[in-house]
C-alpha cells in the first residue's frame, strides 16, 4: 500500500509511525499481502539489527511482533493458507475465555506454534535483505526526517524517484566502464 505520511515525531505508544492508505478497500487478502504486511512489520527490528549490531536492539518493534504474530497465526488457523494444515478451520472463538481448551491436539498446536515460527523468520530474513539492499536509501531518507521530522507522500516519492534514477545512472555508468 502506498505511503501517506512518515514522522519521527513520537505519536502515542509510537516513537515514529508511517501511515499508509490503500489504494481501494480490500475485503479479500492473498497470502502473499500478509506475508508482506508482516515484513514490513519486522523492519524496524531488522533496521536496529544491521544499522546497530544485535547487541542493540531496543524495544522498540514489540507492538510490530505482536501484530506480525497475529496475522501469521490467523493466516494459517483462520484462513487455511498453510499448504499442510488447510482445509480446516483451526481458530477457535472461545479461545480467550478458555484459554486451555483447545480444538485440535497437542501436536496439532506444536506444528502451529513451528509454523509461525517459521513463517516469521522467513519474513524476518526477507526484511534484512531488502533493509541491505535499500541502505542508501533509508540513510537519506533517515537524514531528511531527522531535519524535518516527517515527510509528505509526494516528499517520499520524489526521494525514492531520485535514488531509483541515481542507482541507474551508477549501474550505467558502471556497465560502461
Amino acid at each position: 500500500d502506498p505511503v501517506e505520511k512518515i514522522s519521527i515525531v513520537r505519536r502515542w505508544y509510537a516513537l515514529g509511525v508511517t501511515w499508509i492508505m490503500p489504494n481501494e478497500d480490500m475485503y479479500l487478502h492473498s497470502k502473499a499481502k500478509f506475508l508482506d504486511e508482516v515484513i514490513s512489520l519486522l523492519w524496524w527490528r531488522a533496521a536496529e539489527e544491521i544499522f546497530f549490531g544485535a547487541d542493540n536492539i531496543t524495544t522498540g518493534a514489540s507492538n510490530d511482533f505482536e501484530k506480525a504474530t497475529e496475522i501469521i497465526t490467523n493466516m494459517i488457523v483462520k484462513y487455511g493458507m498453510d499448504k499442510e494444515l488447510w482445509p480446516v478451520y483451526y481458530y477457535d472463538k472461545n479461545q480467550q475465555d478458555y484459554p486451555g481448551l483447545k480444538t485440535y491436539s497437542e501436536k496439532t498446536a506444536q506444528v502451529i506454534d513451528e509454523k509461525v515460527q517459521k513463517y516469521i523468520a522467513d519474513c524476518y530474513e526477507q526484511s534484512k535483505k531488502l533493509i541491505i539492499q535499500y541502505k542508501g536509501l533509508i540513510e537519506q531518507l533517515s537524514v531528511v526526517l531527522l531535519d524535518k521530522e516527517y515527510l509528505t507522500k509526494e516528499e517520499f516519492e520524489s526521494i525514492i524517484d531520485d535514488f531509483s534514477k541515481s542507482k541507474a545512472q551508477s549501474k550505467n555508468l558502471k556497465s560502461k566502464i
